[in-house]
């Protein structure tokens, strides 16, 4: 099944485009017509009349280019391309679609250039957000950290955007209702368990005799805001440039599809953690595991995006999950904290543990997430393809999630089924 709009392959029972984000329209196959041995015309059969005086014939330039004949019954339907005008039949057609580039008359990017554009622009937003926050951080006391962290994201997030629509990616921004219904319905799982893990530290909170900070409703607001902007502008960096940059060379086979996502969920992985998280054997141990645990779950919005392509979905799936893992910044005053390894062995023994416990908790839907990619058609060269995949190097799908029910008027059954 492919894209009406850009012609790239579409998931099974997509509702959207993940390319265009055109809406997908399910037109029921027309019966093949049945084969008879060639005879001659009957007498009955109609003569087709002549046309009109001055009326024009299908070989005349004046003939308007947006009408074309109808075929008759069990005759194949002509091209879009090669449309004509034929007298006592008129009807309205849409031009075969063709890429961005050919529209321009400029030849299709190519999936290298395309990558090096994604992580050209993932460079200049980072850069360009820190130049205009850094001097904000030092003219600004240190109580502001939390808001002038906020900023740096919202900032990430327009720079994002803005590289996601000139690559041609704009597909991606437009909300859809079935993208978080399907993040939750593949993370909801791993959601959970960052429930179990904030309840937990607020029991580790509430034992410890701490007050809780009057001001906490107010807490409760700002941590909110923070932590989905910190969510929205991961996606669109990681997702939105990263996955899409690397799909573009390596999404023409199922292998490779596979490698651009192993790839970003590593690149995801080792952003959180530093160079001098590795200063020692037990700093190193706690930054693999961080690694392992951020690159695994990275694999839930991927899915996503892969299947709704809704990168907003993803977004705010990500900003959720880490509000309700930042819960001790609403009981106690909101501080930006993003140490994941300890010197001491103490601390750094309860952050092993902790890692290895949340892994093991995300498996059910790091699993879900998997069988999901592995659904997805390839070749899959993800949003900012410019050229519509080849038809010989389209593979099988494989099913693994249920079938969306039926719409009326349509069959969701993919092509080829």
């Amino acid at each position: 099944m492919y894209c009406t709009q850009c012609g790239q392959p579409l998931a099974p029972h997509a509702r959207f485009c993940m390319h265009c984000g055109a809406p997908v329209t399910h037109v029921p196959a027309a019966p093949a017509p049945a084969a008879s041995a060639p005879h001659a015309p009957s007498a009955s059969a109609p003569t087709p009349a002549a046309p009109a005086p001055g009326a024009p014939t299908p070989s005349d330039p004046s003939a308007p280019a947006s009408w074309s004949a109808t075929p008759a019954p069990g005759a194949p339907a002509s091209s879009a391309s090669s449309a004509a005008y034929q007298p006592g039949s008129l009807t309205p057609v849409r031009p075969a679609p063709s890429p961005r580039s050919q529209d321009r008359g400029k030849k299709p990017r190519s999936g290298k250039k395309t990558l090096l554009l994604s992580l050209l622009a993932v460079v200049l937003l980072i850069v360009v957000s820190t130049m205009l926050v850094v001097p904000l951080y030092l003219l600004m006391p240190k109580s502001n950290e939390v808001l002038l962290t906020a900023l740096q994201s919202l900032l990430e997030v327009a720079c994002a955007a803005g590289a996601i629509v000139l690559l041609g990616g704009k597909g991606m921004l437009r909300p859809r209702r079935e993208g978080i219904a399907c993040a939750l319905r593949i993370g909801g799982i791993a959601l959970a368990a960052d429930v179990a893990l904030a309840l937990w530290d607020l029991w580790d909170f509430f034992a410890s005799g701490e007050a809780v900070d009057p001001a906490w409703p107010l807490n409760l607001l700002v941590t909110l805001g923070l932590m989905l902007a910190i969510g929205m502008a991961e996606e669109l960096i990681f997702r939105g440039l990263i996955f899409n940059g690397l799909l573009a060379p390596l999404g023409n086979t199922r292998r490779g599809m596979y490698a651009a996502v192993a790839l970003s969920a590593l690149v995801f992985g080792c952003a959180h953690v530093s160079p001098a998280d590795f200063g020692s054997p037990l700093l190193a141990v706690q930054a693999l595991l961080k690694i392992l645990q951020t690159g695994l779950w990275s694999l839930i919005p991927v899915a996503v995006l892969m299947r709704t392509g809704d990168v907003l979905a993803a977004g705010l799936f990500h900003g959720l999950g880490n509000f309700v893992l930042s819960v001790d910044m609403i009981v106690s005053a909101p501080q930006i904290s993003f140490e994941y390894t300890s010197a001491d062995v103490g601390e750094a023994q309860g952050n092993i543990m902790v890692y290895l416990l949340v892994i093991l908790m995300y498996l059910p839907s790091i699993y879900a997430a998997l069988r999901s990619i592995r659904a997805q058609p390839a070749p899959c060269n993800g949003a900012f393809a410019q050229a519509a995949a080849p038809l010989a190097q389209v593979e099988p799908v494989v099913r693994c999630l249920p079938p969306a029910p039926e719409r009326e008027g349509g069959d969701d059954r993919p092509s080829g089924a």
